[in-house]
């Protein structure tokens, strides 16, 4: 289980105010729970996630995970924290464009995995099936769609079969046609392995997909 408490993150703005970005009271997310952050851009939804993956720190408050602290783990044992619980789909993917599709998964079984990437090959084509890939494993990003870019992102998160899937607006560069296609085989994927997902969008036909909405709301005080 996901728990935030009294969570607040602050940046300090060049004039030297400090500007709170995020501000979360209570949030509990139970193990499979699937869960939309909405609201529209700037109001936190991206910096939430990221202080849920470990990769900033709060101004304050707490994050829980299975009811143990992870935002005061030192940084060694919050990126294996990371490594071994977490698929992050980012909005711009961050595939890398010198390796094929095949290899770009490898990168995070090498990351994640406590098995060998050998060992591993063998669950990647079948999850390129299941993304309707399985012809495009060699292939490099810049010879694949949008779509299919965002496909190989999602493959690449659930290969590891985390407990936690952190999405940032996946589907924000997509048309309707794949919209669709991405949405329905995230929230398969994720109820296949009871993965716990926790979804960022400002879409409304994307919220209308899911049970439960967190909405977002600017902090502070916008600043030139």
């Amino acid at each position: 289980m996901l728990e935030i408490h009294n969570l607040v993150k602050q940046f300090r703005h060049p004039n030297g105010e400090m500007i709170t970005v995020t501000a979360v009271d209570q949030l509990r997310i139970g193990q499979g729970e699937q869960l939309i952050l909405a609201g529209p851009s700037g109001s936190g939804k991206t910096t939430l996630l990221h202080l849920i993956a470990g990769l900033i720190s709060p101004t304050a408050g707490e994050i829980l995970w299975d009811e143990e602290r992870i935002d005061h783990l030192p940084e060694a044992r919050r990126d294996a924290w990371r490594a071994h619980n977490v698929g992050y789909i980012f909005q711009n993917f961050n595939l890398l464009n010198s390796l094929s599709v095949l290899e770009n998964i490898l990168v995070a079984v090498a990351f994640g995995s406590r098995s060998s990437s050998q060992g591993r090959r063998n669950e990647i084509l079948p999850l390129l099936t299941k993304v309707g890939l399985a012809d495009r494993a060699d292939d490099k990003p810049a010879r694949l769609s949008t779509g299919e870019q965002q496909r190989v992102a999602v493959a690449r998160a659930l290969i590891n079969k985390p407990r936690l899937i952190l999405a940032d607006e996946p589907t924000a560069s997509l048309d309707q046609g794949n919209v669709k296609v991405v949405l329905e085989l995230l929230q398969e994927l994720c109820e296949q392995n009871h993965s716990t997902l926790v979804l960022a969008t400002h879409d409304r036909e994307v919220m209308s997909r899911f049970p439960r909405i967190l909405e977002m709301r600017r902090q502070g005080r916008e600043l030139p």
